[in-house]
C-alpha cells in the first residue's frame, strides 16, 4: 500500500536512527518539538499509552480532518493528495516506498525484483496471497493490463503519463511473473513499480479490448483516434463508473468505501478476512488495524480546533502553523493529542500565466522583467513571520534545501518596491490616466496591470497571505485582487491555463527529481502540471538530460542549471517551505509520523479495545 502515482524522491544523504519520542499523559514536553529530515532520523514513534483516561473514546473507528475532497475517486486520472491517501488503503502495487527506511519494498510482490538488460528490464514475482474483492487472485494479466491502461493515449492522465515514459513494453510469462522493459536507463525506473495501482482486469476491461495491443501501439494518439473499440473502452473508463460509482472503485487492498457524503466525508471500512491479514505479519504497511476510517472533510480552522478539543477528530496533518501554535498552549489538548512540527519537502509558490492567449487572460506576465517584479514585491519575510510565526523558511527554487542537488548559489529575491517600480517602467508599464493602476499599449489596446490573485478557499490562512500580497502590490501600482477558488476549480482552471496568478503548493518527496511533469512544455501543452507555461527547446533537453543521467556528479551539475534557469526566467514566485503539522489522538497505540507524505498512515494505528483499562 502506501501508494503514490507521481514519481517519489530519495535524498542523497545518509540518514541514521529514528527518534522515539516518549508521549504518555504524563509527559507533554514534545509538543513543541520541531522534526527535520536532517536530525539523523527517517522516522518518528511515539509511545503507546499505558493506560487510558476516561474520556477517551475506544472505538475503532478513526476520524481524520480532510482540508478537501477529490473532485472524482478515479484510480489513474487527476491529481489530488487525499485521493492518493485513500487509495494507499484500497489499492496495491507491485513495489511500494516504506516510509521507515526510505527504501522501496514488495507490496504485491513476494520479493525484490530481478534486474537484467543492464538495468533496463525488470521481473517481478508476484506473491500467491493477493486476491480482489471476488475471490480471484490478482495476476500478471491485471498488472499488465494495469500498465497498458496507465500509458494508453486515450486515457485522461497525463501527470502519470510523465513518469511512464520509459514504460517501453510489459511481458507475462506466467499468471505469477510480469516483466517491464524499459526504453533506455532512467532515474526512476525501478520506481516505476510503485507508481500504478493493480486493477483488476476483469473489472476494468471484461472483454479484454487492451490485450492485443503492445505499449508503444497504446501510447501512440494518432492511431487511436479512429479505433472505434478502444474509444469506446476509454470513454467509460474515464466516465462516472470508474470515477463515483463506488462499486466500481475498489482494489485489492483492506479497506473499501461504503459511503461518499460530497462535501462531508468518505468513509471506509476494513474488509473481512482479507489477504493482508497474513502477509501483515511480514510487512507492516499491509496491517488495517481500524475497523472504520472516516474522511471528514472539515476547513474552517475554528470548528476543526474545536473539533479537536472536544476530541472529536483522531488524526489531522493539515493544521496551520498558527492553529497548532495555539493548540499546544492548552493543557488539555497535550494531555489528549500527540503533536509535532515535521518536516516534508514542499513548496508553496505563486504561479504566473506566462503564455495567456491575450484574449480569455490578458498578456500580463509574459516578459521575465515584470514576473521579477511581482517577486520583488511579495513579501516573503513578512509573511514567514507574521504568517507562520517563523516556522517556515525561504524556497528560491524548484529543489528543496534538504536535498544535496539543491543550487546554493541562488539567492533570495528581497522585497524591494523601488527595483519593482524601476522594472516596471522600464517594461512600459505605467500609470498613464493617473487611477493608482499601471497600464501598458498590448496589441493595440489599453490593458491595466489588474488580475486575480487566487488562493485556496479551503486553506484558513492563504486569504491573509493573499491580502498582505496585494496591499505590498498595490503600493507600486499594481493591482492584485484576492479571490476565491477551491481545489477542484483550481486544478481545472490551471490545467486549462486560464488565470492570472494563483497561490498553490508542492508536495513532493525524498526520491530523484524528474522535473518533467512540473516544467516541460510538454506537460503544459497537454494539460500537466507546468501550469505557468515555462520553458523552451533547452530547458525540455536539459531536462531530459537529467532524466536519464545515471551518473550522479553530472546529473547534480545539470539539475544546479536547470534551476538557475527557473530562477532566471521567474515563472513562478517561490515563497516558502515549511513544516507538515500533525496531531494524533493518544487512545492510539502504534503512533509514527512520518517525513514522507501523507505523514501518518491511518491504517496502522491501533484503536484500543472495548474494556481496556481507564485510568
Amino acid at each position: 500500500m502506501n501508494l503514490s502515482y507521481s514519481a517519489k524522491q530519495i535524498i542523497g544523504i545518509i540518514l541514521g536512527c529514528f527518534i522515539v519520542v516518549s508521549c504518555g499523559s504524563k509527559n507533554n514536553k514534545s509538543s513543541s518539538k520541531e522534526f527535520r529530515i536532517q536530525d539523523s532520523s527517517l522516522f518518528i514513534h511515539f509511545a503507546s499509552p499505558d493506560t487510558l483516561l476516561d474520556t477517551w473514546s475506544t472505538s475503532s473507528t478513526i476520524v481524520f480532518q480532510w482540508p478537501s475532497e477529490p473532485r472524482t475517486l478515479h484510480p489513474l486520472n487527476e491529481v489530488h493528495g487525499g485521493k492518493l491517501t485513500i487509495y494507499g488503503l484500497t489499492h496495491n502495487a507491485l513495489m511500494t516506498f516504506d516510509p521507515k527506511t526510505h527504501q522501496l519494498k514488495p507490496d504485491l510482490c513476494s520479493k525484490e525484483p530481478e534486474i537484467f538488460n543492464d538495468g533496463k528490464a525488470f521481473r517481478y514475482t508476484l506473491s500467491k496471497l493477493p486476491t480482489f474483492d471476488d475471490g480471484l487472485p490478482v495476476t500478471a494479466s491485471d498488472v499488465a493490463f494495469s500498465f497498458k491502461a496507465a500509458t494508453c493515449a486515450l486515457v485522461n492522465n497525463p501527470n502519470m503519463k510523465a513518469y511512464l515514459d520509459f514504460l517501453d513494453s510489459v511481458a507475462t510469462p506466467n499468471e505469477q511473473t510480469i516483466e517491464l522493459y524499459m526504453k533506455g536507463k532512467y532515474i526512476l525506473n525501478a520506481y516505476m513499480a510503485n507508481e500504478v495501482p493493480i486493477l483488476q482486469e476483469k473489472k476494468f476491461d471484461p472483454t479484454q479490448v487492451l490485450k492485443p495491443y503492445s505499449i508503444r501501439q497504446l501510447k501512440d494518439a494518432a492511431n487511436l483516434q479512429n479505433n472505434t473499440a478502444l474509444q469506446q473502452w476509454a470513454d467509460r473508463f474515464n466516465g462516472p463508473d470508474f470515477s463515483n460509482n463506488l462499486e466500481n472503485i475498489a482494489g485489492s487492498g483492506p479497506y473499501k468505501i461504503i459511503a461518499w457524503n460530497i462535501g462531508q466525508e468518505i468513509i471506509l471500512e476494513k474488509k473481512n478476512n482479507h489477504w493482508t491479514d497474513e502477509s501483515s505479519k511480514q510487512n507492516y504497511l499491509h496491517e488495517a488495524h481500524p475497523k472504520r476510517i472516516i474522511f471528514k472533510v472539515m476547513t474552517d480552522e475554528e470548528a476543526i480546533k474545536l473539533a479537536l478539543q472536544k476530541q472529536e477528530l483522531d488524526v489531522t496533518t493539515t493544521l496551520s502553523t498558527k492553529a497548532l501554535m495555539e493548540l499546544q498552549k492548552d493543557e488539555d489538548f497535550n494531555k489528549n493529542y500527540h503533536s509535532a512540527f515535521v518536516d516534508f519537502i514542499n513548496y508553496s509558490y505563486i504561479a504566473m500565466n506566462c503564455r495567456p492567449d491575450g484574449m480569455k487572460r490578458k498578456k500580463l506576465f509574459t516578459d521575465p522583467n515584470v514576473r521579477r517584479a511581482m517577486a520583488y514585491l511579495t513579501p516573503i519575510e513578512q509573511i514567514i513571520q507574521v504568517i507562520y510565526q517563523g516556522k517556515a523558511q525561504r524556497q528560491v527554487g524548484p529543489v528543496s534545501p534538504l536535498k544535496k542537488t539543491y543550487n546554493k548559489n541562488l539567492q533570495p529575491i528581497p522585497f524591494d518596491p523601488v527595483k519593482a517600480s524601476q522594472l516596471l517602467d522600464a517594461c512600459g508599464w505605467i500609470d498613464s490616466d493617473k487611477n493608482g493602476i499601471r497600464d501598458k499599449i498590448v496589441d493595440g489596446k489599453k490593458v491595466e496591470l489588474s488580475f486575480e490573485l487566487v488562493y485556496q478557499a479551503a486553506n484558513p490562512i492563504t486569504k491573509d497571505i493573499a491580502d498582505l500580497i496585494a496591499e505590498s502590490m498595490k503600493s507600486a501600482g499594481v493591482d492584485a485582487r484576492p479571490t476565491a477558488w477551491d481545489m477542484n476549480t483550481t486544478i481545472t482552471k490551471a490545467t486549462q491555463h486560464d488565470f492570472d496568478m494563483f497561490m498553490g503548493a508542492f508536495n513532493g518527496t525524498l526520491m530523484p527529481d524528474d522535473f518533467k511533469q512540473l516544467w516541460h512544455t510538454q506537460s503544459w501543452a497537454e494539460g500537466g502540471a507546468n501550469f505557468s507555461g515555462f520553458g523552451d527547446e533547452a530547458s525540455d533537453a536539459l531536462i531530459d538530460s537529467i532524466r536519464t543521467e545515471m551518473d550522479e556528479n553530472k546529473r547534480t551539475e545539470m539539475i544546479w542549471r536547470f534551476q538557475q534557469r527557473v530562477y532566471d526566467d521567474q515563472p513562478v514566485i517561490f515563497a516558502i517551505s515549511t513544516f507538515r503539522k500533525i496531531a494524533v489522538h493518544k487512545r492510539l497505540s502504534n503512533v509514527n509520523m512520518y517525513f514522507e507524505r501523507p505523514g501518518v498512515l491511518l491504517n496502522e494505528l491501533i484503536p484500543p479495545q472495548a474494556g481496556t483499562a481507564k485510568k
